[in-house]
């Protein structure tokens, strides 16, 4: 996408959060088992802080931790990158 003709500036809209992930799948709030993990990343439950996805890991999801990660995706203008 270009920058605007006018201001310069970029028209592209970024939005950054932190995903739960297992193996390819992402974690989308609806159950704290196998269940809980779909493909789409754009199911997944998205948050603002590293912090607050570690809290769900490891409380929600504790028996699972040592197979989970918590990583930083971005999408931009609501497309996953």
């Amino acid at each position: 996408m270009k920058d605007c003709e006018t201001c310069g500036t970029s028209m592209i809209k970024q939005e950054c959060y932190w995903l739960i992930e297992a193996d390819g799948t992402y974690y989308d709030g609806h159950y704290t088992d196998s269940r809980g993990f779909v493909r789409e990343i754009n199911q997944a439950l998205r948050f603002a802080r590293y912090e607050d996805a570690e809290t769900i890991k490891h409380w929600l999801l504790q028996e699972h931790a040592f197979a989970l990660r918590t990583a930083k995706h971005c999408w931009a203008n609501g497309e996953p990158r």
